[in-house]
Formats: C-alpha cells, structure tokens, sequence
C-alpha cells in the first residue's frame, strides 16, 4: 500500500506527466485537424481582438492566411492527388510569405466560406484569445501562434488530473485503487480532444471542478457563502463552455434541493436555503446574461438556431423521433462500438481514414464494458474509510450529533 503522505507527490508527478504528454502531441499533429480545428482557431482570433461573432460570420482574413500557408493536407486527402501525383507539402516549406500578393485570390475565396462554429459559448474563445493574445506579444505570429494556442491544453491537463484525484478522494478515501487509478487514466488518456484548438480542452476541468465543489457540498464537507458563489460560477463556467454540459445546472439543483431536505433542524435548513440562493445566483446570472445577449443580437437564447438554419438541419416532430436506424438492435450495437471506440481513441482522420490501429479497438472495447462492472463488484464490500469521511456531516460550523444509544438498566 502506497502511504497517503506520498501520494500527493505521486499525483503531482501524473500531472507533470500529463503536461508533457500533451505538449508533445500537441506539437506533433499538424495543423488543422479535420474536428473543426479550423473553425476554433479563426473564433480564438477574433475573441483576442474582441470581435465577437453577432451572427454566422465568414472565416477572418487573417485565419486564411494561416491556412494557406500551414494547414496540413494529411487529415482530409488521400496520400496522393486524383492524378497520382503526391500532395504537396505546406507554402510555408516553399519559402511563401503571409503577404505574398499570389495569395490573395486564394484569401478571398476562403474569407467566404461560413465559420459554422461562430455563435458558440464565449468562454473558451475568451481565455485562449488571451493566451493567443500573450503568445503575440511574445512575438509568435502564423502557424507559430496556432501551436501556441494548442499548448494551452498542457497548463489545462494539470489542473486536471488533481481535479480527478479529489474526486476520487470523496467518493472511496479509503480505496487505493479507485483514489489513485482515476488521476492515472486521466494523465494517460489516449483520446486526441487535448492536441487541438477546441472548446473540448477546457470543458473536463471546469465541469470536474464544479462537480467537485458540489459534491463536497452534498457531503457537508464544504459551506459558505464563498464557497456557493465559487460552485456557482464554476457551474456557468462549464455551461459557458460548451451548451451541451448545461446538465451540471440540473446536477446543481439536485444537490442544493438535498441540502435543504437533509436539514436536522430549522436553524440548518435555512442556512442550506440561503446557501442554495447563493450558488444559484451565481450560477445563473452569467448564464442569463449570455442568453440575453443571444436574444438581442441572434434572436434566440442559445445562439444555435442561426447555426440550424445554416446547416439545414430541421426539428423531427415527437411521433418521428424513434423512426430512426439507430433504433434498432443493430443500430444501436454499431453507434455503441463507435462511440466507444472515439471515445478512446479520438477522432482525428489520417489520409482521409480514421487514425487508429485496429488490433487496439477490441481490448479497449472490452475495457470499457468490464472494468466499471469489475470495480463495482470489487468495491461493494469495501469498508475502508479516512477518518474525514467518518466524521459526522457539518452544518453550518456545528457537527451532527449521533443519537445516543439507551441505556438498559
């Protein structure tokens, strides 16, 4: 057994470990991917002069450029071209300068092309354009600059890992496995979400984070009113990151409703309620503003119905929701196999191909479906505790008092 005053070290080392790791694949994948890569890294540029999008709006001239003369064919193109010829490196290997006047026509029929990523959350665009901001000053410019950007997700991982650790803490303290098996998946996870510009990179940390500080307010470990507001903002952060984790609000709700229910007495209960509107508050009011922002400028509260429109895509009436392939036994066993399979592994393409090595999707597969029924199995037993986690629920600086046991004469 690993001693509890060494594992902090030994996590510290996974964190390095994931920083490394992901500043070196980082580098290594050309720019741009084939998962929107593009798209972010032309919204980053716009946040970094704060120009933010008030609409579908057409890729920057400026995020042209950097395409023609960096981005990479390997991800959407075949090794070689339809007359057998092989593809031909980047113009920045041939010398071509960002104002070269042979460019231009090029620019401009890339500055027409729709950045269908435009009316996404801020949050993430807000603090990589700042990173982009603080590369420039430095001095880095072009494809440069796109890697700058990347390496963010490096300083990202970190934070990370320690959020995974403190989860793993307050769920099984006393399970070695569980505590120390969670920050070692992440700081090893092989998925590709951390080699590219993309929202993706900050999602994991500020939800973690958020669910973290719920947790350890469900469990009473944490209180007050800072606490709240910290919990709340974390949990707009993530919903500012990215819509689809607006289901950490409803989490939110769930915890705070407990936390009133759960009150031994009056006196605790209304400190849970006013806890409750704390977090609330601080959790809505980001959120709200954005919405009403969205309504102002795009005509709707989340920003995605330009986005639909756009795309062409259209709402199935409820009676057609389950006419759909996917609905079947053989659907449902082929989108199960795929999401399993990115979910390790990514999504980057290689010369037009899925980039994976096909004799790993089996042991990964099983994996996936095992391992939590294994840890289930082997941990329903567990009685081992940490004498935190055994002490009594606090409520507002006063410990729960255990009903005494009779006394039989």
């Amino acid at each position: 057994m690993l001693r509890m005053k060494r594992e902090p070290t030994l996590v510290l080392a996974l964190c390095a470990w994931a920083a490394v790791r992901v500043f070196v694949f980082s580098a290594a994948f050309p720019i741009f991917n084939n998962v929107d890569e593009l798209a972010h890294f032309d919204l980053v540029g716009k946040y970094a002069r704060g120009d933010v999008p008030r609409g579908m709006e057409p890729l920057d001239a400026a995020t042209a450029r950097v395409k023609l003369l960096y981005a990479s064919p390997e991800y959407l193109s075949k090794p070689e071209s339809e007359s057998g010829e092989p593809l031909e490196p980047p113009l920045w290997t041939r010398h071509i300068e960002a104002d070269d006047y042979r460019l231009e026509p090029y620019i401009k029929h890339e500055t027409a092309i729709i950045n269908h990523e435009s009316t996404q959350p801020p949050l993430y665009y807000a603090v990589a354009g700042l990173w982009y901001r603080f590369g420039m000053t430095a001095g880095l410019s072009g494809g440069k600059a796109a890697y700058w950007i990347r390496f963010l997700n490096a300083l990202l991982a970190v934070p990370l890992v320690w959020a995974g650790y403190s989860l793993a803490r307050l769920f099984d303290p006393g399970g070695e496995f569980l505590r120390l098996g969670v920050p070692l998946l992440i700081a090893f996870f092989p998925a590709d979400a951390f080699y590219s510009i993309s929202n993706d990179a900050l999602l994991p940390l500020v939800t973690g984070a958020a669910f973290v500080c719920l947790v350890m307010i469900d469990r009473g470990l944490r209180g007050g009113y800072f606490f709240s507001i910290v919990t709340g903002l974390l949990v707009a952060a993530a919903t500012l990151v990215k819509l689809s984790s607006i289901a950490i609000v409803a989490v939110a709700l769930l915890v705070v409703t407990l936390r009133i229910f759960g009150a031994v007495d009056a006196s605790d209960r209304k400190k849970a309620v006013n806890g409750a509107l704390v977090l609330l508050a601080a959790a809505t009011v980001p959120i709200v503003a954005w919405g009403v922002r969205n309504v102002a400028v795009l005509g709707d509260w989340t920003g995605n119905a330009a986005k639909v429109e756009f795309l062409g895509w259209s709402l199935k009436p409820l009676r057609a929701i389950f006419d759909h392939p996917l609905f079947t036994p053989a659907g449902m066993l082929l989108f199960w196999h795929r999401v399993i399979m990115t979910f390790w592994r990514g999504e980057f393409d290689r010369d037009h191909r899925s980039a994976h090595l096909n004799w790993a999707d089996v042991p990964t597969a099983c994996a996936s479906n095992g391992k939590p029924s294994a840890r289930v199995a082997g941990g329903s037993h567990r009685k081992e505790w940490s004498s935190e986690m055994e002490r009594p629920r606090s409520t507002g600086g006063q410990r729960r008092r255990s009903p005494q046991k009779p006394k039989h004469c």
